[in-house]
């Protein structure tokens, strides 16, 4: 599909063209021939899995700054033998402030599972104060991680 709507392409002067993958068409033959200008097969390919820190967190703003919560830890996660707490503050990844998802995302988009990262959390203290820790996480496949039976 091109995009232009039959009915635009009727009033404007537009070449128009049908294109398939054969690879994900139900159409064979004639029927196929008759409703497609040109054909590609194209495979669809499976991606070695993004690495995840295994933590949740909430977008929080504290001060008139945003900062990004731990909320959750999976127990199964590198991140917990590390020694990541919920209620921590993630601050960084890999030398790269993060105050948002967008941020997160854009550190851990070339990481694989395996892979290991650096981060720095800020750790409340019982004084209103905060501890700053250095941790090294690997980064898991949270699908592929079960429980001890």
């Amino acid at each position: 599909d091109s995009g232009i709507p039959p009915r635009v392409a009727r009033r404007i002067p537009v070449t128009q063209a049908i294109v398939g993958n054969l690879a994900t068409s139900s159409l064979i033959g004639k029927e196929l021939s008759e409703t497609t200008d040109f054909l590609f097969f194209l495979e669809t390919n499976d991606f070695a899995p993004q690495g995840k820190i295994g933590i949740v967190l909430i977008e929080k703003e504290r001060d008139g700054t945003k900062e990004m919560e731990i909320i959750e830890v999976n127990p199964l996660s590198d991140a917990a033998r590390s020694g990541v707490q919920s209620g921590d503050i993630l601050v960084k990844i890999e030398d790269q402030a993060v105050m948002n998802m967008d941020d997160i995302k854009v550190v851990l988009m070339n990481k694989l599972v395996g892979d290991t990262v650096s981060i720095v959390v800020k750790r409340p203290l019982k004084d209103n104060g905060r501890e700053e820790r250095n941790l090294d996480v690997i980064l898991i496949d949270p699908e592929n991680i079960k429980p001890h039976p």
